[in-house]
């Protein structure tokens, strides 16, 4: 959700990454201010992709974090390197997804509905477009979930 609370041209949802992660990290780091700073500093850096789908690249991240945390030697650019190389297909994905097939369908049958006279294609486009959001978003937490109890995680060395 806040991915989108704040643009730069330098990082673009950088700082709205870095809005979504700092209760964790304070959760993560509590009052250890050299390593808030570092996972501050790692983050804010350059940073785009689709919204809907994106939020399972700062889940990953949010694993990660967790395991670097309780003590598990990741070193800090790994997890940038991660988080980088998910923005492209995961925006790849979900904009074709997203953008490419379902508002398009949608449009076409609430524009039908208003052209009939009736406000109701308004009515279920707005909503739609509000619940839409929520189930992919939900959807990619159980993906996240999944990611981040996989043997990738768990038993890799880093």
């Amino acid at each position: 959700f806040f991915s989108h609370a704040n643009y730069n041209y330098e990082r673009l949802q950088a700082t709205g990454v870095i809005h979504a992660l700092s209760p964790i990290f304070k959760k993560l780091y509590g009052d250890d201010e050299d390593e808030m700073k570092a996972a501050l500093l790692r983050h804010m850096q350059f940073f785009n992709t689709e919204p809907h789908f994106g939020g399972s690249i700062l889940g990953v991240t949010i694993a990660m974090e967790e395991q670097k945390a309780k003590g598990k030697d990741i070193p800090g650019d790994f997890i940038t390197s991660l988080k980088t190389s998910m923005m492209g297909p995961l925006s790849g994905v979900g904009d074709t997804i997203y953008q490419g097939v379902l508002i398009p369908i949608l449009l076409a049958i609430c524009i039908d509905m208003n052209r009939k006279g009736t406000i109701w294609g308004s009515i279920i486009y707005s909503c739609w477009g509000f619940h839409g959001g929520l189930v992919i978003a939900r959807s990619c937490l159980v993906i996240e979930r999944a990611l981040s109890q996989s043997w990738i995680f768990l038993r890799r060395e880093y």
